[in-house]
């Protein structure tokens, strides 16, 4: 949400910024969450293929609550695209308020809901969530001059939602779809995201309400509200499991609106009555069906949907057809079959790196013989420790080895130390956050995944003009015949599916970096592989200075430049091969004044960066347009590749083809609504900004150094969005103020740019 405006006893900060209403989970009793050292407790982890699993317990986070557990699944779609199902189960107290809120300010559609707007006889929205008598703003309280929340007369939050849409007891199956707005500009385009959640309970709401909720109005924060949604169940004692899927998407949808519970019937095993599971049924519109399990009793066999049986904690289990061609299960052994798999193992803690050091490593004394194939798929995962419970019990296992009967883990560089025994005796011995004696459970997988595999493919380097031919050709594990397509290439690329040959010859403008995605199918799982290429400069020889068409001295800056193709004919990215030019300051008739800028100027001229005005001025104390920025920095670093374009500029402007290479390469993201202003005059902190995310597309390290800002006497006037970059740069050395001042919201001349870009040259090892 943000920094707060105000802390200390601000009411906006304690009743909404700061409540658990406010933020992505589940509001029990109407009060807030307890404030514990540990946020949650981790119980299941794994990110390593197509299914993911993330299980996280925190059952004190009430005092009523006897289960407070979250467990989401998140599931491969496509290539770089997931869905999750968010399993969020809650024992105890007698109202339970799922509120969720997206990166978004409208709510394309919905499902399942009748809202009726909390409005008056004439119309006016009216009231908040804590009622339609109850104004916005601070709760009403007993003590006037208390902001105690104990104090509050309605649930924590509730008072600064407002134009509130309500659906009383709505079907328990209903989906609203949020339009994702990139307010903070961080994304190359931002058009046509969405954010779908789709509720799937098996028990009646009380009521499910939207309502519009304020983030922190802080200076250049582009958030005027967000939408919210609040699924209630009231009762005595309640335990709720709230089931919902997540769908991201780009301007269509992948799943149907046909997902839905399916039965889950016990076959074998005597569960507990705490116990509960959840099996969901999740079509495709290609026609693929997962299903996706969840049981807190992994000892118990269950029938799924009468199609496959499940013991396990989750489980994945995808059908395209009559054919099944994936199952995952973790932390069990029965996915559609036995799959003879170990669910975990357990045992003893018994002895651990006690000392400060790179190395560390947990030895324990497991319960049951260690194979080889066990051994080998240990690393990746993660032992959890009955700990004293003051911090987390777990670490990611990067090794395992026997020696003996014990099995010991590496932990690489993390230890297991807490704190010093005694601060003031750094000699004194250590606290340790684990235990000899201590039990421990270190949660096993099962994948059957016959998709498509790529072999790994090295690199590749040409010269621009010349051919490169590789092979990307992938292989069926089940023998099935493979469909190819170009997932993402540069312009020129070709592909031969049957002889699975990549072509391309990179023209003069594409020198750099670039990646080829090749994706193959069999129909119903799909596998992209990746190849990335470096293009180098074709030779040019020494000669005459030249502009970007080719003629002599011709202008930047002045917006009366043709579209330039460098020769090519394409209309290519704007990228000026290196050249060799006089010391363009020793020509130029207006620097007087600007000597501070002139090396900056003949550096850059040197690398065919900037040319000058071509009649013997540079205008050093000229505001520089945001594409004439874009525009050097393209030529600076030679970005290439076409971005989509920004609907205010031209197609046939000098500028078009580097703000496109630059939005490729996510250097720039507009301003809003597809814009991006070309003409208009950048700002220091704008400039910067595109700066930083240059030098990260490099490759370049940078690293903040902390209260670097406090010397500037206006650092408080910049942005948000604007300051982590300029603390980057400051730090670095690259920007340095004037005068005790950053003047973040100051336009940025020409002088300015050309040592600014010398700076960033320098940094990145291009010049000395």
């Amino acid at each position: 949400l943000g920094y707060p405006n105000d802390t200390g006893t601000d009411p906006n900060r304690l009743q909404w910024v700061s409540s658990t209403m406010s933020h992505n989970t589940v509001v029990v009793d109407g009060n807030n969450q307890i404030r514990r050292r540990v946020a949650a407790y981790p119980s299941h982890f794994d990110d390593s293929g197509r299914v993911k699993v993330m299980d996280i317990d925190a059952s004190d986070a009430y005092a009523q609550t006897s289960a407070y557990r979250r467990t989401l699944v998140m599931v491969e779609a496509e290539d770089e695209v997931s869905y999750g199902v968010d399993f969020f189960r809650v024992v105890g107290g007698d109202d339970h308020l799922f509120s969720f809120h997206s990166q978004s300010d409208n709510i394309a559609e919905y499902e399942g809901l009748t809202l009726i707007p909390q409005k008056d006889a004439s119309g006016k929205f009216v009231g908040t969530y804590a009622g339609a008598g109850v104004n916005w703003g601070p709760d009403p309280k007993t003590d006037i001059n208390s902001w105690d929340v104990d104090n509050l007369q309605y649930p924590v939050g509730s008072t600064w939602l407002y134009d509130v849409r309500r659906a009383a007891l709505p079907a328990r199956k209903f989906a609203v779809d949020f339009e994702v707005s990139d307010f903070r500009r961080v994304l190359p385009s931002a058009a046509g995201l969405h954010l779908r959640m789709t509720q799937l309970n098996d028990f009646t709401l009380d009521e499910v309400a939207i309502a519009k909720g304020n983030p922190p109005q802080r200076s250049q924060n582009a958030i005027p509200y967000l939408e919210y949604v609040l699924a209630r169940r009231s009762g005595k004692n309640l335990d709720s499991l709230f089931t919902t899927v997540f769908e991201p998407y780009k301007d269509s949808r992948y799943l149907t609106s046909e997902m839905s519970s399916v039965p889950a019937v016990k076959i074998d095993g005597n569960p507990n009555k705490t116990d509960v599971v959840k099996a969901v049924k999740i079509p495709f519109k290609n026609g693929r069906v997962d299903y996706v399990v969840y049981a807190t009793n992994n000892n118990v066999t269950y029938e799924i949907d009468g199609l496959f049986n499940f013991r396990g904690f989750v489980g994945v289990y995808t059908v395209k057809g009559e054919d099944v061609v994936y199952r995952y299960v973790n932390d069990g052994d029965i996915i559609g079959e036995e799959t003879g798999n170990v669910f975990a193992i357990t045992g003893k803690v018994s002895d651990f790196t006690r000392e400060l050091q790179i190395e560390n490593s947990i030895t324990v004394t497991p319960n049951r013989q260690i194979t080889p194939e066990i051994l080998e798929s240990l690393a990746g995962q993660y032992i959890y420790v009955d700990n004293d419970g003051v911090e987390n019990g777990a670490y990611e296992i990067e090794s395992a080895r026997m020696e003996g009967n014990k099995l010991v883990l590496s932990t690489g560089a993390v230890s297991v130390i807490r704190s010093y025994k005694n601060a003031a005796d750094i000699n004194g011995g250590y606290v340790y956050n684990i235990e000899k004696g201590q039990t421990f459970r270190i949660p096993l997988k099962f994948v059957y995944d016959p998709s498509p595999v790529f072999p790994e493919i090295e690199d590749k380097s040409v010269d621009a003009n010349s051919k490169l031919s590789f092979t990307m050709k992938a292989v069926s594990p089940s023998e099935k015949p493979l469909t190819y397509r170009i997932a993402s290439a540069p312009r020129g690329v070709s592909y031969n599916p049957e002889a699975g040959e990549v072509t391309w010859i990179p023209e003069t403008g594409q020198a750099g970096k670039h990646h080829i995605a090749i994706e193959a199918s069999d129909g119903a799982l799909s596998t992209v592989g990746y190849a990335y290429v470096n293009v180098y400069p074709a030779t040019v020889s020494p000669g005459k200075p030249k502009d970007q068409n080719g003629g002599p001295g011709g202008k930047e800056g002045t917006g009366n430049q043709g579209a330039s193709d460098n020769g090519d004919g394409e209309g290519g990215p704007v990228i000026a091969p290196p050249i060799i030019v006089p010391d363009i300051g020793d020509v130029l008739n207006d620097l007087a004044g600007f000597d501070w800028a002139r090396d900056a100027i003949n550096d850059l001229a040197g690398k065919g960066i900037i040319t000058g005005m071509g009649d013997g001025r540079f205008a050093p104390g000229k505001n520089i347009t945001r594409a004439d920025f874009v525009l050097l920095l393209t030529r600076a670093f030679s970005l290439t590749g076409e971005g989509e374009r920004f609907a205010d500029v031209p197609a046939g402007a000098y500028y078009s083809d580097a703000l496109s290479a630059a939005r490729f390469n996510d250097i720039i993201t507009g301003i809003g609504d597809n814009k991006f202003n070309p003409t208009g005059d950048i700002t220091r902190e704008d400039m910067m900004v595109i700066v930083v995310r240059a030098l990260k597309n490099m490759g370049i390290e940078l690293a903040a150094k902390e209260g670097v800002l406090d010397g500037f006497s206006d650092a408080d006037t910049i942005s948000g969005y604007a300051r982590e970059a300029i603390e980057l740069l400051v730090s670095e050395g690259i920007i340095t103020g004037a005068n005790g001042r950053i003047n973040p919201k100051g336009k940025a001349t020409r002088a300015e740019i050309a040592v600014i870009l010398q700076r960033v040259l320098q940094k990145a090892g291009q010049i000395t």
